[in-house]
């Protein structure tokens, strides 16, 4: 299919720079709601994970609309903001998953202050123990990024961030917006959702 060529194509892309810089950790974000970020750091996630050579884990850090357990069908217990805010264990929230390779570490209520989380100590604590294995790959889906200060306030904590936006929704100006916002980041790539083709273009 279309879409499964798409995203293979987007995780080589991205394998080649990631694996040149030793970059781990991914952001992905977009302007505003609804431009398909969320699905496409689903859909890269499984394409990254049907490489051998990886470990995936995607990580849910749009705290105040989290999506990705209810995409994959998964349940939950604990999530992120219980691992920052509660003390639970990292062991006692990340899910597996029917896929080979990829591990979820989901979220579950909204978290109103969601930004302070994101660039606490916890966090930083967070990511590194994400790290652990030579060969695993952090995704986190983040919130858009003209929408809250949450991008912002965790991009020092990655190596690079993945912008998308959709095409015939995502305007000029709000790429243009977030692109400015996104200046200190390591921006890897920008996707285009071409909601006529329903595929996903990487430039």
């Amino acid at each position: 299919p279309a879409v499964r060529t798409s995203y293979k194509m987007l995780r080589t892309r991205l394998l080649q720079r990631m694996t040149a810089n030793n970059w781990r950790h991914l952001a992905v974000t977009s302007a505003t709601q609804g431009d398909g970020k969320t699905v496409t750091a689903i859909n890269l996630a499984l394409s990254l994970a049907g490489d051998v050579n990886h470990e995936i884990c995607l990580v849910d850090l749009d705290l105040r609309r989290s999506s990705i357990a209810d995409y994959l069908g998964l349940k939950i217990e604990n999530g992120v903001s219980d691992i920052l805010a509660r003390g639970v264990r990292l062991a006692d929230a990340i899910l597996k998953t029917p896929y080979e390779r990829l591990t979820v570490l989901p979220n579950l209520p909204p978290e109103a202050h969601s930004s302070e989380l994101l660039s606490s100590p916890e966090m930083r604590i967070l990511t590194e123990k994400l790290a652990v294995g030579g060969h695993r790959i952090i995704i986190y889906d983040m919130p858009p990024i003209l929408a809250a200060d949450d991008m912002l306030a965790f991009e020092s904590f990655v190596d690079s961030t993945l912008f998308v936006a959709a095409e015939g929704k995502t305007s000029r100006t709000e790429v243009v917006k977030a692109c400015e916002l996104l200046e200190g980041a390591n921006l890897i790539g920008t996707v285009l959702n071409r909601t006529d083709e329903k595929t996903a273009s990487y430039y």
